[in-house]
């Protein structure tokens, strides 16, 4: 571990992986951190959990490590007309709102800026004989490269160089955009001028090495609108809050919060100050945010005129806006089709193991040096042929020096033929390939990929309509194993490769089987090694000619036979184009094909104890509040919440009123200064709207002359940590601590007992087994919402089928214990849940020793 740390930098997170071809879905996984503490006592931890039900993993077969770094970097969704992978020169050709400047001088960006100022100055006409002109372009730009002062170098303009044009351009603003969404953006100069005028602006676009016009950013960006504060591209017209916009009014510059509102009788808002109310007044013809934004009078919410219920939210499960105290259930998924052309590709990585890491000769590196790939789109993927007229030649061969990147351009490739939905696939690609994948994005694009991890594989990378999967996350077997499986011995290779003969010298062998060494023969278990043996040597004997390009394609194609035609057609869920695992695509099926509606219900969060939902933080703030002063508060805990004024309380006693605000749903100013920030689950919705809400009622409480007790969450957590007392209240108060579904889910006990028998030899021994207790529980699946019963409520325990939550004391007569405690990382079956924490090894004092489930 210090040799392969040795040349890691200190801030990187770093993961390992112990694998075992014999078992290869057993990998053992360290997840990503620090890489300092990847030392070995952790390693021996993991190994040591894992030890209780695998452990043959470490008797049979061959051992292998491998380790993952990423340095962490130090100082320094939208709409589209075709693949948004595709590369930035098929981008900027085919996208008609970009103005493309053609040169073969170094004065592209001097070009683009004097384009954008004969776009505002000049007519169509003349903007569109300066563009087509290109000496006289050249003339303009010299011109303005002499009145700024710049001198462009051979490589091309700069920043610094954007920066002292901007200062000879007072008149305009030049903003630079990195990427195709306008959230990268390079350079951006002052918004007014000197005079407080709005000053025009110029928009430019700068991929591979050149500087291009951009006549409209949300033509560019493929968006309705685009926020120039924010660098945000979003398509509904109050789908976006900016930060430099009056919450209230929606001008920009904001007003001034700290002056005295004004309330608006019509829309039932306050404002700001008086410029504040009056820019949200009708003007002219165009609709007003008087008239579009309005507020509550029953529950002080705003919403946007026409799509607001009091009391009703928008369920993320349910996808609509229903009543807040609904039962929300699985939904079923539709069988649409899903849109656009699809390609597949199958790809296979080869490495050459010959070149040792530095500062040591027992490490080497694998560097790749061969990629196979196999396409097929939606037209091709039924038809065996080697040419498609959509995806063009099927099969393709890589092996430049850096084939990883030549194969990630031949998938742009494809994007540039409107192929925007594109799944490439490879065996093993979490623990092998898709890592070379990954490294080769981030070096050589500008992508921003989304990974997937499980520890330190890869399940899946994904940007925008173009995935990296792993085919073993459906077919949990090596390679080797699939024909057998699949009944197709004769038709596919075993799958056996020499992976040692992959050489710089042997990239182009051809001729007799390379010796079983190659082939990594120290690593089979002895079945496989005997198989093995076998193939070699009848291939041997028979005079077979051995071709390393030739035995790359034949492995491709066994990867390739293994297709999701027979499962589409059988369940209509395609697995690689719609998931990860068979666990998501099994599920998928089940909701599209089988699920039926209100069966499986979803659980809320806030449980089903309450017939109010309230917080347990607020239950036990009433509590205390209960016992220091003496009095009995009415409240969730005890009843229904009191509506006082057409309002819930959280706590009523006579006159008074106890409100406990969360930071987040009743939006914390102090735990969110930003007032503008967006609600997930709530878009019409933002921090500061929920805080005015808490406010309004508050104040129209203390009208109706109410007392008005207020205790905020993060106040509360404070005193938690402040008051001794408080804290010991907390910690050792039940109240309404929510019933664990996960311990009575557990099984697969492990213990260490050996079954003997003592007999005569004309004796029969026999041994039966045992139900799966696992397996036993979940025979029959609930359906729909639970009935809950507390305390005396309860039924008869014969009568009923369910959970519940017990103390259950140890029999005195148990010998094998049954309940699962999780202790110290552990899965245990002990008889006594306090020696199990404790680690006890000898005899000890169980009177009153429980174990608790």
């Amino acid at each position: 571990m210090y040799t392969i740390k040795s040349g890691v930098d200190g801030s990187a997170r770093g993961g390992m992986t112990i694998r075992n071809e014999s078992y290869p879905t057993r990998d053992i996984n360290i997840s990503f951190r620090r890489c300092h503490q990847l030392e070995a006592p952790v390693l021996i931890s993991r190994i040591e959990k894992v030890l209780q039900s695998n452990k043959d993993f470490f008797l049979n077969g061959m051992l292998s490590i491998s380790f993952q770094y990423v340095n962490i970097p130090r100082g320094h969704g939208n709409r589209s007309r075709w693949a948004p992978f595709i590369d930035f020169n098929s981008f900027r050709l085919r996208c008609k709102i970009i103005v493309v400047v053609t040169n073969d001088d170094n004065l592209c960006l001097l070009g683009a800026i004097c384009l954008g100022i004969a776009r505002h100055e000049d007519t169509r006409s003349s903007f569109k004989t300066l563009y087509k002109g290109y000496n006289s372009l050249q003339t303009k730009a010299l011109e303005l490269c002499e009145n700024a002062g710049v001198v462009i170098g051979e490589s091309g303009g700069g920043v610094e160089d954007i920066a002292n044009i901007q200062k000879s351009l007072p008149e305009y603003q030049i903003m630079v955009f990195s990427d195709r969404c306008g959230k990268g953006v390079i350079f951006e100069g002052p918004k007014l001028t000197a005079q407080g005028v709005k000053r025009k602006t110029i928009d430019l676009i700068y991929g591979a090495g050149h500087y291009n016009l951009i006549t409209s950013p949300t033509g560019a960006f493929g968006c309705s609108y685009y926020c120039r504060p924010c660098k945000f591209p979003y398509d509904h017209r109050y789908g976006h809050k900016c930060m430099q916009e009056c919450v209230k009014c929606c001008s920009s510059p904001p007003c001034d919060t700290a002056l005295i509102t004004k309330a608006c009788l019509s829309c039932n808002r306050d404002f700001y100050g008086e410029k504040c109310f009056k820019n949200h007044l009708p003007q002219g013809r165009c609709k007003s945010v008087c008239n579009t934004i309005r507020s509550s009078v029953n529950c002080s919410a705003e919403y946007v005129v026409g799509a607001h219920v009091c009391g009703n939210i928008f369920c993320s499960t349910c996808r609509k806006y229903i009543s807040s105290d609904h039962e929300c259930y699985m939904t079923r998924l539709s069988k649409d089709d899903l849109p656009g052309h699809h390609t597949y590709a199958f790809y296979d990585i080869e490495c050459r193991q010959d070149d040792e890491f530095p500062s040591t000769s027992t490490m080497f590196a694998h560097t790749p040096n061969f990629i196979v790939s196999n396409t097929c789109c939606d037209t091709c993927i039924s038809e065996n042929t080697e040419i498609c007229n959509g995806c063009g030649v099927k099969e393709r061969v890589f092996s430049t020096d850096n084939p990883v990147r030549e194969f990630i351009q031949h998938i742009e490739s494809l994007g540039n033929k409107n192929y925007r939905y594109i799944t490439c696939i490879a065996h093993n690609a979490k623990g092998y390939d898709g890592n070379f994948i990954l490294r080769s994005i981030l070096e050589n694009t500008d992508w921003k990929p989304e990974v997937i991890m499980s520890g330190s594989k890869i399940l899946s990378i994904t940007f925008k309509g173009l995935r990296f999967i792993d085919s073993l996350n459906f077919l949990p077997m090596s390679l080797a194993k699939l024909p057998i499986s699949f009944g197709l011995q004769d038709s596919l290779v075993k799958g056996y490769f020499p992976h040692f003969h992959n050489t710089k010298e042997n990239s182009r062998y051809v001729g007799p089987l390379p010796a079983p060494e190659m082939y990594g023969i120290d690593s089979m278990t002895s079945k496989e090694k005997t198989e093995f043996l076998k193939w070699h040597g009848e291939l041997s004997r028979s005079g077979y000619v051995f071709s390393m390009e030739s035995e790359i394609k034949k492995i491709l194609h066994s990867r390739r036979t293994y297709s999701s035609e027979i499962f589409i057609a059988t369940t209509g869920v395609d697995p690689f184009r719609e998931d990860v695992t068979i666990t998501s695509a099994c599920m998928k099926v089940f909701r599209r094909n089988f699920l039926q509606p209100d069966t499986i219900a979803i659980i809320s969060p806030g449980g089903y104890r309450l017939p109010d939902r309230q917080s347990r933080k607020a239950l036990l703030w009433l509590t205390w509040v209960e016992r220091e002063r003496g009095i009995s508060i009415h409240h969730a805990g005890n009843g229904r919440e009191a509506r006082i004024l057409g309002r819930k309380a959280d706590g009523v006693h006579e006159n008074t009123v106890y409100e406990f605000h969360g930071f987040y749903f009743h939006g914390c100013s102090s735990c969110f200064p930003n007032k503008t920030e967006k609600i997930p689950n709530s878009p019409n919705e933002t921090m500061g709207t929920r805080c005015e809400a808490t406010a309004k009622k508050v104040a129209k409480l203390r009208r109706g002359g109410y007392e008005v007790i207020e205790m905020w969450e993060c106040v509360f957590d404070r005193m938690i940590r402040e008051n001794t007392a408080l804290a010991n209240f907390v910690e050792s108060n039940p109240f309404l601590r929510k019933l664990p579904i996960t311990p009575a889910t557990l099984s697969s006990g492990v213990e260490r007992i050996v079954s003997a028998c003592t007999t005569m030899q004309t004796s029969r021994v026999g041994r039966r087994s045992v139900t799966s207790m696992s397996a036993h529980c979940i025979r029959t699946y609930p359906i729909g919402h639970p009935q809950i019963s507390i305390g005396e409520e309860c039924p008869p325990l014969d009568d009923i089928e369910g959970l519940i939550k017990c103390i259950v004391l140890p029999p005195s007569s148990i010998y094998h214990p049954v309940l699962p405690v999780r202790a110290n990382g552990k899965l245990l079956f002990p008889l006594c849940r306090s020696c199990a924490f404790k680690e006890q090894q000898g005899e000890g004092n169980h009177a009153y020793k429980t174990l608790k489930s």
